[in-house]
């Protein structure tokens, strides 16, 4: 009952002085505003500064990845406050020399995606609380020594978070700290999928697959043991 009371006398005063209470919140909220104006502002300038720093480690971490000619940048473009301040941002991609950067979501190609997203991810190790990667495709238009270099990173950006790779390369394959086996298989007229953990014995002979198909010699089995020893 007295929690009633004070709720009843809370909303009397609310309407006998109805007038004062807005002319009070308009001021607040006029004061909040410019607060927050400002701040978005200062926000806007601290990202302009940070976004040289990290396009040019975005770009080291490219040129590793064997994309050394690939045009990267930042747009900051400003927009009406909102929750995020007043900047619009979006990643700028060129992969052919000579063409102008574009939005990096109309152009880029599964296999550039993953590729860029991974160098994005590796320069910003430890700092985002993204707990799970998972890239699809990042071995699209790679081999040897390229495909090497994407594996180590892959397992570089996995010290700090849980990475799954799907990948058809031996030479990625072989950084993984767990090998799942994916595969179907048909029964009368109905498809499954099956996911196998595979043990060391099992990670070899699917690198072998990999690397060498229906090669099972002993060189072919030294290679894989090889790569996995890495």
């Amino acid at each position: 009952i007295l929690e009633y009371l004070e709720d009843c006398r809370t909303r009397l005063h609310q309407i006998a002085f109805s007038d004062e209470e807005r002319e009070r919140l308009e001021a607040q909220y006029e004061t909040q505003k410019t607060a927050a104006i400002a701040l978005a502002k200062e926000l806007s300038e601290q990202r302009k500064a940070a976004s040289k720093q990290f396009i040019s480690q975005v770009k080291g971490e490219l040129a590793f990845l064997n994309m050394p000619g690939i045009a990267f940048e930042t747009e900051i473009q400003r927009v009406p406050l909102n929750h995020m301040g007043c900047d619009k941002l979006q990643f700028l991609v060129s992969a052919n020399k000579g063409e102008p950067p574009k939005p990096m979501s109309k152009i880029a190609s599964g296999g550039e995606l993953s590729r860029i997203m991974l160098a994005i991810k590796t320069v910003l190790s430890g700092k985002d609380k993204v707990d799970t990667l998972i890239f699809d495709e990042v071995d699209t238009g790679i081999s040897g020594a390229a495909a090497n270099k994407v594996g180590q990173k892959l397992k570089q950006v996995s010290q700090n978070r849980q990475v799954l790779c799907i990948t058809h390369l031996a030479q990625i394959a072989c950084f993984a700290d767990h090998h799942l086996y994916i595969h179907k298989s048909t029964a009368g007229s109905s498809t499954t999928s099956q996911v196998e953990a595979l043990d060391q014995e099992g990670r070899i002979q699917e690198i072998m697959r990999m690397t060498g198909g229906t090669n099972q010699s002993q060189s072919a089995r030294e290679n894989a043991r090889e790569l996995l020893a890495m």
